[in-house]
């Protein structure tokens, strides 16, 4: 319970109220099914995402973060279409990928230290910094990077992105838009937790230049709204890594605000009783034409 924590509770809180608005829309789309399940399969994912916020072991937060991430596979395929099944499929592909590389990263440390505490590796990866001490911190850097390259994945950053356009483009308009912000969100902030006490320049560095090299020209290729965002979520996931903790939480911020802007806009513009797909369609919202 400190300053970091209630604050990014209170940006996930906002971010969920404000996705709230647009829950009666979902109900236009005929190929969902279950729906009565959609409310309580987003307080489930709220609350394991504020528990991820809150504990101080990495015991607690692999089992919450995979309680967290199998909610959203099952968000992904309310969308019963070959779209939404291949999405799922990736999403669960890819996020299984990051949680090896969390629980190996977890295991490792495991070995070299019997505990699963932050405060403890804050404190080996501190002193092994200060007194450079190579056999204790390149073990600490091990498990640490580990862990880091699952977050990675699930923070969707390149070459490691593939399964963030199916995601996007196979999950309703509302769905697309949580795991654009909250979620996006939440991963970002666990790994500028863990990054913090870490020297991985070089490790993000590629991953940032990746991000933003890739992202940058695939974005320019799409035609389709959800892919269009998706690869440029890829762009933003670049500049996030290349800033420090505080630069980067602003540009987080300002991000998550401009796409709640946006997605207010694709959730209100219908067309036909429809979700627009393509770029194209945007032109109507300007006409007035829906």
């Amino acid at each position: 319970m400190d300053i970091y924590t209630q604050t990014v509770k209170l940006v996930l809180i906002m971010i969920i109220l404000c996705l709230y608005l647009y829950l009666p829309s979902m109900i236009l789309s005929r190929q969902l099914v279950n729906l009565g399940e959609l409310p309580l399969l987003l307080h489930i994912s709220i609350c394991l995402a504020l528990t991820i916020i809150s504990v101080t072991n990495f015991a607690l937060l692999l089992l919450a973060l995979e309680g967290f991430s199998l909610i959203l596979y099952i968000l992904t395929t309310m969308d019963r279409t070959l779209g939404g099944i291949i999405a799922a499929v990736k999403y669960f592909s890819f996020g299984t990928l990051g949680s090896v590389f969390l629980f190996w990263g977890a295991v490792h440390f495991y070995a070299l230290v019997p505990s699963l505490s932050y405060n403890i590796m804050y404190f080996l990866l501190d002193y092994s910094n200060t007194y450079n001490s190579i056999p204790l911190g390149g073990s600490l850097s091990f498990a640490s990077n580990l862990m880091l390259l699952g977050l990675l994945v699930k923070l969707g950053a390149a070459p490691l992105h593939q399964w963030v356009p199916d995601v996007y483009a196979g999950s309703h308009m509302l769905i697309t838009a949580y795991f654009a912000t909250a979620v996006k969100f939440l991963i970002f902030m666990i790994f500028c937790r863990l990054a913090y006490h870490c020297n991985i320049g070089s490790t993000v560095e590629i991953f940032a230049s990746l991000s933003l090299i890739i992202g940058s020209i695939l974005t320019l290729r799409q035609l389709e709204i959800k892919r269009f965002l998706a690869y440029s979520s890829i762009t933003h996931v670049g500049f996030l890594l290349i800033g420090d903790l505080s630069a980067s939480f602003i540009y987080i911020l300002t991000y998550i605000c401009s796409s709640l802007l946006f997605f207010s806009i694709l959730l209100s513009a219908r067309q036909c009783g429809h979700e627009l797909v393509y770029i194209s369609d945007l032109r109507f919202v300007k006409q007035g034409g829906l």
